[in-house]
């Protein structure tokens, strides 16, 4: 039976550069090639996961950004409410206040997704939303952070997000509908102010 170091004696004659016959008959040598060889490989296996990963990503998801700007940004938000965020743990509340010249106060809450990510049921299709909000940056002309809705779905069915902005739009419109929506100024334009009231 032939020995290993022969084995790889003859191993080395096929490499680019010689080795010399101390260094191969060094069993140090030896087991430090072999770790070389298989920390080679691992690193070889690393990258082509991560690669995988980036192009499946790309290939295989959609993601639709709504900044805070955006009037589909509120859409989106009360679409969300309705849709029932209840069940999730962490959640964000914004409050509706009035009080009449009779002095009666009323308050109105709705409990909206927390920063962080959430997930969705819609139309068959599970919908992440992630909601950021920026802390060193702010919107100059109402004082709020700046924030950002990130909806990221499988790219199965393309029109997905425009069904999801349309469903949550007219959502909002029928919210309004026979009721007068007040609006108040912030800098250079007008926004909704609370919840669309009855005269």
């Amino acid at each position: 039976a032939a020995s290993p170091m022969a084995g790889l004696a003859q191993d080395s004659a096929r490499l680019p550069l010689p080795l010399p016959e101390w260094l191969v008959g060094n069993p140090y040598f030896t087991a430090g090639f072999g770790l070389v060889g298989i920390g080679a490989a691992m690193s070889v296996f690393r990258t082509g996961v991560t690669s995988l990963e980036t192009l499946l990503r790309r290939q295989m998801l959609m993601t639709l950004e709504i900044p805070s700007k955006d009037y589909a940004y509120q859409w989106v938000m009360q679409w969300l409410v309705a849709r029932g965020v209840h069940g999730s743990r962490h959640l964000g509340v914004e409050t509706t206040y009035m009080k009449d010249s009779a002095g009666r106060q009323t308050a109105f809450f709705d409990f909206v997704p927390s920063p962080g990510r959430h997930w969705v049921w819609y139309n068959g299709h599970i919908v992440r939303i992630e909601r950021q909000r920026e802390t060193r940056t702010v919107d100059m002309s109402t004082g709020a952070p700046w924030e950002t809705l990130t909806l990221t779905s499988l790219a199965w069915k393309p029109d997905l997000f425009q069904k999801l902005l349309v469903a949550a739009k007219e959502a909002a419109l029928q919210r309004e509908e026979g009721k007068t929506v007040i609006f108040q100024s912030y800098g250079h334009e007008w926004r909704p102010f609370g919840t669309p009231k009855r005269v």
